[in-house]
């Protein structure tokens, strides 16, 4: 039987993405020199990962580049890593997990404030505190950064003091359409997700039997979830 082929395939998007991710580090370097010259210091460095407990909340197309990037050979071993975690993630946030997407502009603090609570890390950070998919990390994880200290942080009960340059914040805004239109062609319809979930999603496909329970922990059939 015919099947109708996505405009756009996976490959494609990762590619794109690429090429967007390549335009923010460039805006995000200018603003680094910037930052330097001025005497600024931007208190995020290697190991800092306090953000990474925090929701990421990504469109299709970033989970679909992080996928593709995690299926390749030479990065078995992250990948590895990340499926023995995953649970342990799931299981620890529980519906937060689903909620924070949905939530409204109104309700999107508190919702986020107690995910930010439970403390769980997101499953592709390592033991060492860093990004075992730092190639391909969101475009939110390239631009949110503290200045002067990381220490408020770690409870958010301070006002925590961003960076912000008008030409990452232009840069942003600029490829938003793309991402919306990104997003759409590899699901229709819906709305964004969290990122470790996202993911999941894209690499259950490949190894899951339709009467399975589905890998992403939701407790349905695989065929009715992740595989629908």
């Amino acid at each position: 039987q015919r099947r109708r082929l996505p405009v756009v395939q996976p490959a494609d998007v990762a590619g794109l993405v690429a090429m967007l991710h390549e335009q923010l580090e460039y805006v995000i370097d200018m603003r680094n020199s910037e930052a330097t010259a001025a005497g600024a210091v931007i208190a995020c460095g290697r190991g800092c990962n306090a953000c990474c407990m925090l929701p990421v909340v990504v469109g299709e197309h970033e989970a679909v580049a992080i996928a593709l990037w995690l299926t390749q050979p030479e990065n078995a071993a992250v990948r590895e890593r990340f499926l023995g975690g995953y649970q342990a993630w799931r299981g620890k946030l529980g519906d937060r997990i689903e909620r924070v997407p949905t939530a409204v502009s109104s309700e999107l603090e508190r919702v986020a404030f107690e995910y930010f609570q439970q403390r769980a890390m997101c499953p592709f950070n390592t033991d060492e505190g860093t990004c075992s998919v730092y190639p391909v990390r969101p475009g939110v994880c390239r631009t949110t950064h503290a200045l002067d200290t990381n220490e408020k942080c770690q409870g958010q009960s301070d006002t925590i003091h961003e960076i912000k340059h008008p030409a990452v914040e232009s840069t942003i805004a600029g490829q938003q359409a793309m991402r919306e239109i990104l997003h759409e062609t590899q699901r229709p319809g819906a709305g964004s997700d969290i990122m470790p979930k996202a993911v999941m999603r894209h690499l259950a496909k490949a190894t899951a039997f339709p009467n399975q329970p589905c890998p992403c922990g939701s407790g349905l059939k695989f065929k009715r979830c992740c595989g629908a």
